[in-house]
């Protein structure tokens, strides 16, 4: 089993306002997956986040505990 995943190790980014962390990368699987990454975000209650956008991105939220309100 151990040839089919392999152990990649993740770096988040932290900051006063919590961690980012990349989770996973489209180039770490030999796929025509549409998906290019995907972040797990920790952010500490009242901080603000993002203040940017992405003019050719499809991006998706999900809140997983807790509260946010996305503007866009």
């Amino acid at each position: 089993m151990a040839d089919r995943y392999e152990i990649i190790r993740i770096n988040p980014y932290e900051d006063a306002r919590g961690e980012l962390k990349k989770i996973f990368k489209k180039n770490n699987l030999e796929s025509n997956n549409t998906i290019e990454e995907i972040y797990v975000l920790y952010t500490k209650k009242g901080c603000i986040r993002g203040n940017h956008y992405h003019s050719k991105n499809i991006e998706f939220f999900t809140v997983v505990r807790g509260t946010a309100t996305i503007a866009i």
